[in-house]
This record gives structure tokens, C-alpha cells and sequence, in this order.
């Protein structure tokens, strides 16, 4: 008996000099499958489940309990605490997202420069306090990220897309801007702006704020009685683009502590107010640049990258010396070279350098060669290196596009200890223009991102649909097949493998439809609570159900749990498990998850692959243990794990691309007997 059974179901420009930078420690809609022709395929991605009412806490007397607590303490340091705030706009998506509570986190994400405020012990750890506040209006699980923006703000303008989470909010110190400020106030003001912009283009539906934190000297500007420069440069940049402020310098420099969390309350309970909630998250469109000519396109195009070329003995897909870059590429021999074509206005290289290690040597649109000497650290240290600057540049629709395209090359000149990341561009690649390489879209993107890699060779085990005779069936004689999938971004990752396009060409009868429903950092323990599989399962209308992911906690009552109730609900239903892939024990290998690996589940250290399968077993469901055949891949491939990833947790193009084949090879068409799968 399992261990659920006893419970209750629930112009062309000549390159200027190479500068060097000193190095940082960066560390839809679904589509009606009735209007689909036989063998398509389609994606719906559905985030459904509304949050207890009783969580939200937007009656009356919350408010005026709120509002006396924050009187009070304004009062006791003589500052009004709603003089510390601009609320403006860019928040509203902030309040959808926390009372629709449709992730498992709801990420508040303070980014700051390197010597930040959080380690020099300044007033306050507000952050802490905004999370905490938040949580007491909305419930749910805030989460905050303390996150070290380079010092350099040059570089921290390549960097958005990698320092901010995919969604929620998002929140800039002005004291990133602090050192760029003392050396050029106008470059400083471009800078953070490109910055903001980025973030917008990065994800549109995001919130953004800019706090003027308590960081020492710009308190001590305030209590002489100036306002310091980087406020300016920050209110400005903030007031174009209509995002909040919270200014706690100035509390701090006027009442001290007591001034800055009163601040901070009454901030949150403003720009954060539950009963003025959206209907929906409407994603942002900035304005015009305040800087003419700004061009906000910086970026890192990672050496993996199609529009990178490679010719020689380079070694890709080795590990990342920080773990800011999943993986990066030594140089093999010399002469070894990479070569990408692009629109833009600058170019640099971004690579690891030891002394005495690998030498360089580039050229901008076919000029001289100009060298790149190893660095003079002991150490392997990462570098951003300008290579160019100050390029033409039109749009990509201009009549005289060559006239503005550029190349930059780079060649080993000596190999040596040393790794390339990829190039930093303020710009775009032809791939980029054209759309290439921005996810998988059709069969054409799966079999273009498949043979460039190593091909898989598993073979599953025979009788595995078994326990689906009528999914099988569907899939051989058509019309349809709609499966709806549960879990967490993992989950979500392997929809957009767009395995449903595969099974369509496998079995081109039948119409598949494949129907994401997830919510981050969440498995069958949240699922199984208040009826949930009806929003999440039931509404889909699912033929066969797939469950999956890495946030299950190792709790197969949990997923029993789910299993019982979705038979109960329809016995005909049929349900497929998986055991996890990715997240961190797929990066970390200090995880529990590798200690003690093995392809047998019954071998391996960690129990859950086999406590799975054996509840699957007595539950008379189907169980793939993509685990096996994936992180036999992996290790096979010649290629560290970070090649696979995008980032710690999740997969890259390359990795979502063998989450889809293998989905494939385990539908496949039984054809012959083999003693297990390998």
C-alpha cells in the first residue's frame, strides 16, 4: 500500500583603441483545435487559480489601522513619512500579479552596485521590510533578491536581462549610479537610462522602481544640506518613464531610522494599495529616449550563439569559471578564430584572463589587427574589453543596410589558459533582426537546434503505454489530443520544447494540442489543496494529464493526492508522471539530487525516482523517468551542464530541444523488445 492510501484524496568604422574595463565581480490564447487540420499542433499556455479573498486585506479598517501606525511613528520623529514618496505609475502590474498570486514567488528583486548599502550596514535593511510589508497585504509568498549591479555602469548596461527576474518587480538603488556620476553626471544619466529601457524591452510586463536608499554619502549630502547628484540623475531618468520613487536618504538624513521605516510603510500601503488593483497586466511601452539617438540594445551574444562563427579547435560547452555565465569556450590552438556580423554602434569582448594565459588579436570591418594581451592578474579574472565604439548605425529597414553592417573578428594568437564568454553589442545580430534563435517556434527551429547536437540514443522500454490505451489510440487514429500539463517552470520550459509538433508529425492523424498549466516553483503539494485541479486541470479539458517538475518537495502524497482526486473526478482520464530534470540538481553539483546518481533508479542515493515510480505503479498511472535517459545525455555529451541551461534552474533552447526528442522517443511506436531503457 502506498503511503497515500491511507489518506483522504486532496558607416563603416575604423575600430578606435582597445579600451579595458576594470573587471567586476559579477558574479495567448489557445487556438481552437477544431480549426487546427489534422497533424498540427498547438500550444496554450494558462495560468488560472484566484487567491483567497480573505488574503487580500483590503477592507476599511486595515487601511485606517495602516495610516495610524504610520502617523504615529512620522510623528515621533517629526517627519511626515508620505513626503518620502512619488507614486506615479509602474506598479499596477505589481498589484495584479501579488493579488492574482499566480507564481509560486512573487519576486521583489533590489538591485544596488557592488558596495552597496546591505554591506557597509547602513539604517535599515529595507528590503526585508518592504517583503514583510507586502506579505501583510497580500499574503502569499514575497520573496526578495538582493542583487550587486556591476560598479562599472558601463557594463551594468549589458547585463539587465541577466540581473532581473523574468517577471514582477524590479527595483534600482540610485547609488548604481554613484561613481559613474562623480566622473561624468551626463554619461551617468545615458547609462542608467539604457539601463531602465533594457529592463522594459526585457520583459514588458515587469513593475519598476527606483529607491534612493540610505547609503552613507548620500545621507550625508542631504544633511548638508544638498541634493545629492545621483537623486537628480535618478529623478529624472524616473519621471520620463513614470516610475515610483521612495526617497530614504532624506528620511534618514531628516529623522534616522525611525523616519526611514516609516517611509517605507507608508510607501508600500501607497504605490502597493490591494483595493487599487488592475483588471490585467498590461504590458509597459516606454517613451521616447530622453537622450537623442540613444540606442538601448546592449547585450551579450554568448559565443554558443548561431551568429557567432567558429572556425578551428575552440572547446565550447566547458564550465563557466562564474557561475554569472553557464558555460564558455577555451581555445584550442592557434589561429583559431570567431567572426559575427552585426548592426550597432559598439562591440567588446567579454572572456576570463590569467597572466601569462591565451592571447588575442581582433579587427572591426576588415582594419589592422590590433592585439589583446592576457591581463596581469595571477588569478583568472573576468574582463569587458571595448573593442569598438562610436559605429554607424541606421535601422535595419534602411535602404543602404550594408553601408551600416559591420564584422569583428577575433584570432588566437597564443593559446593558453583562458575562456571566452561572447561579445558584448549595443546592437543586433542578422539572426537577431530576423528572428533566429528566439525560442522554438516550429519543426524547422527543433530540427535545426537538433542537428547541431550530439543525437540521443535511448532506447525506452517496451509496454510503457500501457497504461494509456486510449491516449495511444487517439494519437494513431486521430482526431484529436489534448494534453494538459501541471506543474512549474520546469513544466512551462518543457512546453516550450513544442513536443506537440513532434507527436503531430509522428502521428499525423491526429490534431495535438498542448496545454501548459503552471505556476512557478509549485508541484502537487499547492495543487492538491481547495479544489484547485478544477481551475487547473478540469477547465482545460484534458485527454491526458502530465505531471511534472522539480518543485514537488519529494511529496508523493502530494501527487497521489492529485492522482486520486483527478480519477475521481473522470476515471477515464488518463495520466502520465514524470520524475524531475533541470532545475538545480541538473547545475548544482553539490545537490542532493547528484550524490549518488544512478541510471536505476533503485541504485540511485536519492529515493524519489523510485518512490515515484512505485506510486505509479499502485496507482495504475503511467511513469516516464525522463531523469534517466536526461542526465545520461548530459553526462555522455562531452558538454558541462551549464550548455544546456539559461540559468542556474532552467533550460536553454539546446535543453528544451532534448526535453522534446525524448518526449517523442518515449511515444513512439513500439517496435521491437529490449531488456530496459538505456
Amino acid at each position: 500500500m502506498s503511503k497515500c492510501a491511507s489518506k483522504a484524496a486532496k558607416s563603416k568604422t575604423t575600430a578606435g583603441p582597445l579600451t579595458f574595463l576594470k573587471p567586476t565581480r559579477e558574479g495567448r490564447t489557445g487556438t481552437d483545435p477544431a480549426r487546427l487540420p489534422a497533424g498540427a499542433a498547438s500550444m496554450t499556455h494558462s495560468e488560472p487559480g484566484p487567491r483567497n479573498q480573505e488574503q487580500a486585506m483590503t477592507n476599511k479598517a486595515h487601511h485606517e489601522k495602516i495610516a495610524a501606525a504610520v502617523v504615529a511613528v512620522a510623528t515621533a520623529v517629526a517627519v511626515n513619512a508620505e513626503t518620502y514618496h512619488v507614486k506615479r505609475v509602474g506598479m499596477e502590474n505589481a498589484r495584479f500579479d501579488l493579488k492574482a498570486d499566480k507564481a509560486g514567488y512573487q519576486w521583489l528583486q533590489f538591485a544596488a552596485c557592488n558596495d552597496s548599502w546591505w554591506k557597509k550596514g547602513t539604517l535599515s535593511d529595507y528590503p526585508a521590510q518592504i517583503e514583510a510589508e507586502v506579505k501583510s497585504l497580500y499574503g502569499g509568498r514575497p520573496r526578495c533578491n538582493k542583487t550587486g549591479y556591476p560598479a562599472d555602469l558601463w557594463w551594468a548596461q549589458y547585463r539587465p536581462g541577466g540581473r532581473v527576474p523574468s517577471t514582477h518587480t524590479v527595483c534600482w538603488d540610485s547609488n548604481i549610479l554613484k561613481e559613474a556620476a562623480k566622473a561624468d553626471p551626463a554619461t551617468a544619466a545615458l547609462q542608467f537610462e539604457v539601463i531602465v529601457r533594457q529592463a522594459m524591452a526585457f520583459n514588458p510586463r515587469q513593475s519598476w522602481l527606483v529607491v534612493h536608499g540610505d547609503d552613507p554619502e548620500i545621507v550625508a549630502d542631504y544633511s548638508e544640506g544638498r541634493v545629492p547628484q545621483t537623486v537628480r540623475i535618478a529623478e529624472k531618468v524616473a519621471a520620463h518613464y513614470d516610475l515610483p520613487t521612495l526617497n530614504l536618504a532624506k528620511a534618514a538624513a531628516d529623522g534616522g531610522a525611525d523616519a526611514v521605516k516609516a517611509a517605507v510603510t507608508a510607501f508600500v500601503h501607497d504605490v502597493l494599495d490591494p483595493s487599487d488593483v488592475p483588471a490585467k497586466a498590461v504590458p509597459r511601452t516606454p517613451p521616447a529616449p530622453l537622450a537623442d539617438g540613444l540606442n538601448a540594445q546592449c547585450h551579450v551574444v554568448t559565443y554558443d550563439d548561431g551568429s557567432v562563427r567558429k572556425l578551428g579547435d575552440w572547446k565550447q560547452g566547458v564550465a563557466s569559471p562564474n557561475a554569472n555565465y553557464m558555460s564558455a569556450m577555451r581555445p584550442g590552438g592557434a589561429g583559431d578564430r570567431l567572426e559575427m556580423e552585426f548592426r550597432g554602434t559598439e562591440v567588446g569582448l567579454v572572456d576570463f584572463s590569467v597572466q601569462n594565459g591565451a592571447e588575442y588579436a581582433f579587427r572591426v570591418d576588415g582594419g589592422v589587427w590590433k592585439p589583446i594581451p592576457p591581463s596581469d592578474g595571477t588569478k583568472l579574472a573576468e574582463r569587458h574589453l571595448v573593442l569598438a565604439a562610436g559605429l554607424a548605425r541606421s535601422d535595419a529597414a534602411s535602404a543602404d543596410s550594408d553601408a551600416v553592417r559591420h564584422t569583428v573578428e577575433l584570432k588566437v594568437v597564443k593559446p593558453g589558459e583562458g575562456c571566452v564568454i561572447g561579445l558584448a553589442l549595443n546592437g543586433s545580430t542578422a539572426d537577431e533582426d530576423a528572428g533566429v534563435g528566439q525560442g522554438i517556434r516550429t519543426l524547422a527551429d527543433i530540427d535545426r537546434q537538433y542537428a547541431a547536437l550530439k543525437p540521443l540514443s535511448y532506447a525506452p522500454l517496451v509496454g510503457r503505454h500501457a497504461l494509456l490505451p486510449r491516449t495511444m489510440q487517439r494519437l494513431r487514429e486521430g482526431p484529436s489530443l489534448r494534453i494538459v500539463c501541471l506543474g512549474d517552470s520546469i513544466v512551462k520550459d518543457t512546453c516550450k520544447s513544442k513536443f506537440e509538433l513532434l507527436l503531430a508529425r509522428l502521428y499525423p492523424k491526429c490534431r495535438v494540442e498542448n496545454v501548459c498549466s503552471v505556476r512557478s516553483a509549485t508541484g502537487c503539494w499547492w495543487y492538491k489543496d481547495d479544489n484547485r485541479v478544477d481551475g487547473w486541470v478540469f477547465s482545460h479539458k484534458p485527454d491526458l494529464l502530465v505531471i511534472g517538475g522539480v518543485s514537488q518537495r519529494d511529496d508523493v502524497e502530494a501527487i497521489c493526492s492529485v492522482v486520486r482526486q483527478c480519477r475521481e473526478r473522470d476515471p477515464a482520464l488518463e495520466i502520465l508522471v514524470l520524475s524531475p530534470v533541470f532545475g538545480r540538481e541538473g547545475s548544482t553539483k553539490e545537490h542532493a539530487w547528484n550524490v549518488g546518481w544512478d541510471y536505476d533508479p533503485d541504485k540511485a542515493q536519492h529515493p524519489f525516482r523510485r518512490q515515484l515510480r512505485d506510486l505509479c505503479a499502485e496507482e495504475k498511472v503511467a511513469f516516464f523517468d525522463i531523469n534517466a535517459p536526461w542526465r545520461r545525455y548530459i553526462l555522455d555529451s562531452g558538454m558541462d551542464a551549464g550548455y544546456y541551461h539559461r540559468d542556474d534552474v532552467h533550460s536553454n533552447v539546446r535543453g528544451q530541444v532534448i526535453l522534446g526528442k525524448l518526449i517523442e522517443k518515449w511515444f513512439e511506436p513500439e517496435r521491437q523488445a529490449n531488456e530496459g531503457e538505456r
